[in-house]
């Protein structure tokens, strides 16, 4: 059913504000460059750990604690000022304290994801760890030193009506919107992907799981063949459990592509690169400059690479490290990384930046085309806001187009 025209308008106007206001979060974000210049000589340390500190005098603590835990570096932040002789007790201890609470969060994602993967087997549904607990095990050989928040689970599409009904089954309450009020319409959703919350018994807040069919949307670039993944996939043990995880040539490009979707935002996310090259000398690098040819997305490659070599001092073979320079349009958004890390921005890139950003990291005009299209698709927000039964589908696009041009001619009337 449709929502009354009143209640439309409100809401929306209620997102648009919600936008300015991050806006203007980020606008007003203070000159934090001396502590993510600390923050990030922390982290580089993990990497490289002869690498010394800079003065921590007259630093804004409650600052570089905030952007620890905005960035999921807190266990890397914390190992590094272990030995810190001028940073303040109270400091230390509290990046310890949340380091541990972070650590209880990792484990009761760990124990989650291995009932969820029982479950699965039970049913003869092959599925794929990403990120979260898997990947600390791949990468640090400890879901403890890598901070996740939620679960990502990978299915076949002929799966995931299955999957999402086992999971429903089983207490797990699904949270995204549909386009309209049927199963099959969870394949319409423009991010492939819908999310579940379950309450356990570990916590008071609800564990939420992503469950995927594919890695990227359908207007992103895919950086290889994802049939490869059920052929062939890696594996890594989680306590008892193995679990199936990207291979490591395919985790190098879907991290790549992944950063590059949200603009490297996160300092974790470039922290996961420099790990991969760090404990995969043997990486088979001819198969991953092969595919990223092949899919056209080796600038997206390129710069995951520049910002892991050149922030964290990630080593590069001679080959890769010649292959990440050779695209002088990896340049411009290597800066433009390194300036909104360096500035402490706390909000996720509004989606303009984000667009514009994306679209100069494609190498051709067919991705810039599919992607700006893939912008005006509905999404989660567009099917709150409507609730349109199937043969008013249609309604959702021009839907969209209207709510992002409320939106951003708010947002340049403040900035007038």
């Amino acid at each position: 059913m449709c929502l009354p025209g009143g209640t439309v308008l409100r809401r929306l106007s209620s997102l648009s504000r919600t936008d300015a206001g991050q806006a203007d979060t980020s606008r007003a974000a203070a000159d934090s460059s001396r502590e993510f210049a600390f923050l990030l000589a922390c982290v580089r340390r993990f990497f490289q750990p002869g690498t010394p500190l800079p003065s921590a005098a007259r630093l804004d603590w409650p600052t570089v604690v905030q952007l620890a835990e905005q960035h999921r570096v807190v266990a890397l932040f914390a190992e590094a000022i272990r030995s810190g002789c001028d940073i303040p007790p109270d400091i230390v201890e509290r990046v310890r304290q949340r380091a541990r609470d972070n650590a209880r969060l990792d484990l009761t994602l760990n124990a989650e994801l291995t009932g969820i993967l029982h479950l699965f087997e039970a049913h003869q549904i092959q599925s794929v760890a990403l990120k979260g607990p898997s990947l600390g095990a791949q990468l640090y050989g400890t879901v403890a030193l890598r901070s996740s928040s939620d679960l990502d689970l990978l299915v076949q599409p002929e799966d995931l009506l299955r999957a999402k009904a086992i999971l429903e089954a089983n207490d797990y309450r699904m949270e995204s919107a549909l386009p309209w009020p049927v199963d099959e319409a969870c394949l319409f959703r423009r991010d492939n992907q819908i999310s579940f919350t379950h309450q356990t018994a570990r916590q008071s807040d609800p564990v939420w799981i992503d469950l995927h069919w594919r890695l990227l949307p359908p207007y992103f670039p895919q950086s290889f063949d994802e049939g490869d993944i059920w052929r062939n996939p890696g594996k890594v043990r989680l306590g008892a459990a193995s679990v199936s995880v990207l291979p490591p040539e395919q985790l190098l490009l879907f991290l790549c592509a992944h950063g590059t979707k949200h603009v490297w935002d996160r300092l974790g996310w470039i922290c996961d690169i420099a790990r991969l090259l760090q404990v995969e000398p043997q990486l088979d690098w001819s198969r991953v400059f092969t595919q990223a040819r092949q899919t056209h997305t080796g600038r997206m490659l390129k710069l995951g690479l520049s910002l892991a070599s050149e922030m964290l001092g990630a080593s590069l073979p001679s080959g890769a490290a010649e292959y990440a320079v050779a695209d002088p349009a990896v340049r411009p958004l290597v800066a433009t990384v390194r300036t909104r890390l360096s500035a402490g921005i706390s909000a996720p890139a509004a989606s303009i930046t984000s667009a514009l950003f994306t679209r100069r990291a494609f190498e051709r005009l067919p991705q810039r085309v599919r992607f700006t299209c893939g912008i005006f698709q509905p999404t989660e927000v567009e099917y709150q806001l409507l609730q349109l039964p199937l043969r008013w589908h249609w309604v959702y696009y021009p839907f969209r187009v209207s709510r992002l041009a409320v939106k951003y001619i708010r947002l340049w009337g403040r900035d007038a």
